[in-house]
């Protein structure tokens, strides 16, 4: 979507994602703009914890904890990412 356009914007990517997600729930279009979200921004903990909320969505548990692992090594305060983890703790 955004190569067409020629963006780069890694807040864009996720805001797209997110919309892509949840509103209109292709999760192609959005694990793709997550994807290119953590290529932009390898740091970035938030697109690593959106990628493992859609990877759990999709029950990919095994994958989904690997991510939320890595966004807590990005950022060890990120509450959200804890709370995911907890959680896809409990599916094992």
């Amino acid at each position: 979507l955004f190569r067409e356009h020629g963006v780069d914007d890694l807040e864009a990517r996720l805001l797209v994602a997110d919309h892509a997600l949840v509103m209109l729930e292709r999760p192609a279009e959005a694990r793709a703009e997550l994807k290119e979200a953590r290529r932009l921004d390898p740091a970035s903990a938030s697109a690593c914890l959106n990628l493992a909320v859609l990877e759990a969505q999709e029950g990919r548990f095994d994958a989904a904890r690997a991510l939320a692992s890595e966004a807590l090594r990005l950022q060890p305060d990120y509450a959200q990412a804890r709370g995911l983890l907890a959680t896809l703790e409990r599916t094992r």
